[in-house]
C-alpha cells in the first residue's frame, strides 16, 4: 500500500521507493538466512552452527544501518505530507496486527527507544494515560529485561 501510494502521489519519490524496495529485498535475504541457520544452532548449541547465525545477524545489522537512515531521510518526510490520517491509521493497524502475540511490549519499547527523547513526547501524543501507566509498571520492565537478555546482560 505504501509504495504504490507514494509513487502515485509523489512521482519524484519513485527513485527512493525503488531503493527502499531493493533494500527490503536484501533484508529478506538475510532474514531467510537467519531462519535457515537458527534450527541447527538451537538443536546443537555448537559454535560452528552459531557462526551461520552470526553471519546472518551481521547482514541484517548492515542492511538496517543502510536502510533506516535512508528511509528516515527520504521516505518519512514524504509520507508525512502525502498520506492521509486514515491511511496512517491503516498502516499502524497493519503493524499492530503483524506484531506477534506476546511481543507488544517489545514493539512499543523499540518504538520508544527510537525517539530522540526516549519516547516521552510520543507517549503523550499517542497513548492514553492508562496505557502509559501500564507501560511504566509492566511493559517497560518487561522490555528492559528482554533487551538485557538480547545483549547478554543477565543482571537482575
Amino acid at each position: 500500500m505504501l509504495w504504490s501510494t507514494l509513487e502515485g502521489r509523489a512521482p519524484s519519490c519513485a527513485g527512493h521507493v525503488a531503493r527502499m524496495k531493493a533494500q527490503h529485498a536484501q533484508m529478506l535475504v538475510h532474514l531467510n538466512e537467519l531462519d535457515a541457520a537458527l534450527p541447527a544452532w538451537r538443536k546443537s548449541g555448537r559454535a560452528t552452527d552459531a557462526s551461520a547465525v552470526a553471519t546472518a545477524l551481521d547482514g541484517i545489522n548492515a542492511a538496517l544501518a543502510l536502510h533506516l537512515p535512508d528511509e528516515e531521510l527520504n521516505i518519512v518526510p514524504v509520507m508525512e505530507v502525502t498520506l492521509t490520517p486514515k491511511e496512517v491509521d491503516v498502516l499502524a493497524e497493519h503493524g499492530r496486527k503483524a506484531t506477534p502475540k506476546g511481543k507488544t511490549f517489545q514493539q512499543l519499547g523499540a518504538i520508544l527507544a527510537a525517539q530522540p527523547d526516549g519516547g516521552a513526547q510520543w507517549q503523550r501524543s499517542h497513548l492514553p494515560a492508562p496505557v502509559r501507566l501500564i507501560w511504566r509498571v509492566i511493559g517497560k520492565p518487561k522490555y528492559e529485561a528482554n533487551r538485557a537478555e538480547l545483549v547478554g546482560d543477565r543482571r537482575p
